[in-house]
């Protein structure tokens, strides 16, 4: 499993280099309307990932990511320690996987 910010977006060489070596994006499996983990001037942007081997992706539940962050910018809602919320300029991509 590879996976963080990576600070690339799906169509560059980093990414499609890890999937041309077998790892699968689990990005695409969230719905697209929330499939963003970091907003630069009001644009949509996805540059947090989680790559899985072809073993791993076998017992891949779900994906999803949290918006807690890049909706509520601290700038606008300040942080609060006891939520998260304003905690990062990203949003927290999760994978829930089926133990055997």
């Amino acid at each position: 499993m590879v996976l963080g910010d990576l600070n690339s977006f799906e169509w560059e060489a980093p990414i499609t280099t890890l999937e041309a070596g077998g790892l699968t994006d689990l990005i695409y499996q969230v719905p697209k309307s929330s499939r963003y983990t970091y907003i630069y001037r009001g644009v949509s942007e996805v540059l947090d990932h989680i790559m899985v081997t072809p073993s791993l992706e076998s017992i891949f539940l779900k994906a999803m990511v949290v918006h807690f962050n890049v909706d509520f910018p601290a700038l606008f809602f300040g942080e609060d320690p006891t939520t998260g919320v304003g905690s990062s300029d990203h949003d927290v991509l999760m994978a829930s996987f089926y133990v055997r």
